[in-house]
């Protein structure tokens, strides 16, 4: 994977991980990455502006009454499932032969507080160490993380000096953040504050360099979007979650046309809070293609949750590839990492979701 690229090390890609399938490739290349602090300066960069539609055809509903406030999303049960089974698979978008990859990966971790059994999700020293025990076998390059409290708390899990990070920055103890691996070339961007309307979770926004000689930079948004509106037609339903979401759906618009009329290769990844699906009026106010370049695939083709055995049978978490990104996605790479089955006991201090990981590389 892209670790060898960057001097980090071939690491080891086993255990409980499903694949399904897609395929990644490149874009241009990345300034290197400077010092990140919490709340660290970070270069500056205009903050693009916002704008998709028909039928919720989504199964499978949550519980809309443990789905209010900016919380966790879904609840998902991690499973084992059966060594060396056969999960997800999928079509995927079209791939060209690739490169070594980068493996970009979400994960919503549940309420993750600094402090030792504190929070909404109580967790004492060992479970924070069982977190991060997982890492190994995530095999991630960077992930994108929801509600972390603090850079502190995101420390307790990817530790330095392995780990850089990056948290948004605004007061909440639900925050979007991303990590990335020593050596890997990523350069963080002014936090995409516009998502933050009516108290809601504000993106993080960077660049990286996919690895290889003259290898293209992606451009990523990091979100949690408003939590309760999974399947609703957004537009029409009138609750509290799907007016909210409603404001939040043109500012990602917004994000989107000003990458695809700068031409860069992108991605929009993180906690959606929604099941997509083509006719969804969500994704097809995103999926518009307009402007040209503003053509979206998802990941994750046929492949339905595994996560805490499969309690919801369609994905809120995603990877969506936008434009000239969609050629660096690598086929059949997606997958998501399972808790395993010997930790099914410590299910309600791990997390409620699942890494979900691609992989993408230059052609």
């Amino acid at each position: 994977m892209f670790k060898s690229s960057y001097g980090s090390g071939i690491r080891a890609f086993s255990l409980l991980v499903v694949l399904v399938g897609a395929g990644l490739a490149g874009c241009p290349a990345s300034s290197s990455r400077p010092d990140f602090g919490p709340n660290a300066a970070v270069p500056s960069r205009p903050v693009p502006s916002p704008e998709t539609v028909p039928t919720t055809d989504a199964p499978s509903q949550p519980n809309a009454a443990t789905q209010a406030q900016p919380t966790a999303d879904e609840p998902a049960k991690p499973v084992s499932p059966p060594e060396n089974s056969p999960t997800n698979t999928a079509a995927s978008p079209t791939a060209a032969a690739h490169g070594n990859p980068l493996t970009l990966g979400v994960w919503n971790m549940e309420w993750l507080s600094e402090t030792e059994n504190a929070g909404n999700a109580p967790r004492s020293a060992a479970d924070y160490a069982r977190l991060a025990s997982y890492l190994p076998t995530i095999d991630a390059d960077v992930m994108v993380l929801q509600e972390v409290e603090s850079l502190v708390a995101v420390r307790r899990v990817f530790a330095e000096p392995e780990w850089n990070a990056h948290i948004a920055d605004q007061q909440s103890n639900q925050r979007v953040a991303v990590v990335w691996r020593d050596g890997v070339q990523l350069q963080v961007l002014p936090d995409y504050e516009a998502l933050n309307t009516s108290r809601l979770r504000e993106g993080v926004d960077f660049e990286v360099t996919l690895p290889g000689e003259s290898a293209p930079t992606v451009r990523v948004l990091g979100v949690h979007l408003k939590s309760g509106c999974f399947s609703d037609d957004y537009r029409t339903a009138g609750s509290d979650a799907c007016v909210k979401l409603a404001t939040q759906v043109p500012l990602l618009e917004a994000w989107i046309d000003a990458r695809a009329t700068e031409g860069v290769p992108y991605l929009v990844v993180g906690d959606f809070n929604r099941r997509l699906h083509a006719a969804d009026p969500f994704w097809l106010e995103l999926d518009d293609r307009q402007p040209a370049g503003a053509d979206l695939e998802m990941t994750y083709g046929a492949a339905r949750p595994l996560c805490w055995n499969s309690r919801y049978d369609q994905f809120v978490d995603h990877l969506v590839l936008g434009g000239p990104a969609i050629p660096l996605f690598v086929a059949n790479s997606f997958r998501e990492f399972v808790y395993p089955a010997a930790d099914d006991a410590f299910r309600e201090r791990l997390s409620d979701h699942c890494p979900l990981l691609i992989d993408l590389a230059a052609p």
